[in-house]
């Protein structure tokens, strides 16, 4: 059981949650200090939140056969070459593309870690991993005032995961899920209504 790992594994999930929510929150900061329209914001804020809503459809499978934890780390690894690439590349229909992956990558490293810190039982690390978004939004802080516009050349050093020797906890098998065009159009509407109403 992964809870036996806890002294060794457990800063993981804290570890992923927070790194993705800096992969996703930290590009606001970035888009204020390249000075991009306002339309291109939007779009580039939103568009990761609707990718996000295709994790269902992929995270169950791949698990399945490449297990959780290196699902995981895998998709850290993905987020972080996608944004030092998004950092030097300013072509729009490039950005909504790679924005739009980064936000099934974050679906994917986010469950995972919700699931691994869970497989714990240890209640702290499951609200330390829940706080990954707080973390989040500080790391970016923190990086943009310290690098600026350079502030995703850091996240490279999420690279040394690929180092790191992964347990394999994976589901035990793969579900069916059935779309809903209702609660697609609630959670697309949601994500944009506070840009739109602004």
């Amino acid at each position: 059981m992964y809870k036996h790992n806890v002294a060794v594994r457990g800063f993981l999930p804290i570890l992923s949650y927070s790194l993705s929510s800096f992969f996703l929150l930290g590009y606001i900061f970035y888009m204020e200090a390249a000075k991009f329209p306002t339309w291109i914001s939007v779009i580039l804020i939103g568009i990761p939140f609707i990718g996000r809503m295709v994790t269902p459809f992929v995270y169950s499978r791949l698990t399945f056969v490449i297990g959780v934890e290196r699902s995981m780390i895998l998709s850290l690894i993905y987020m972080s070459l996608i944004s030092v690439i998004d950092t030097f590349i300013l072509n729009y229909s490039f950005l909504v593309a790679t924005r739009f992956i980064l936000g099934v990558l974050f679906g994917i490293s986010t469950s995972a870690s919700i699931e691994l810190a869970s497989l714990t039982e240890d209640k702290k690390i499951v609200g330390l991993t829940m706080a990954g978004w707080a973390f989040g939004w500080i790391i970016s802080v923190i990086l943009f005032e310290s690098f600026g516009s350079y502030m995703f050349i850091p996240g490279l050093v999420t690279l040394s995961l690929l180092l790191l020797r992964t347990e394999r906890y994976s589901v035990s098998k793969v579900g069916k899920i059935s779309f809903s065009w209702r609660a697609f159009s609630v959670f697309f509407w949601d994500s944009f209504r506070p840009t739109l109403c602004s």
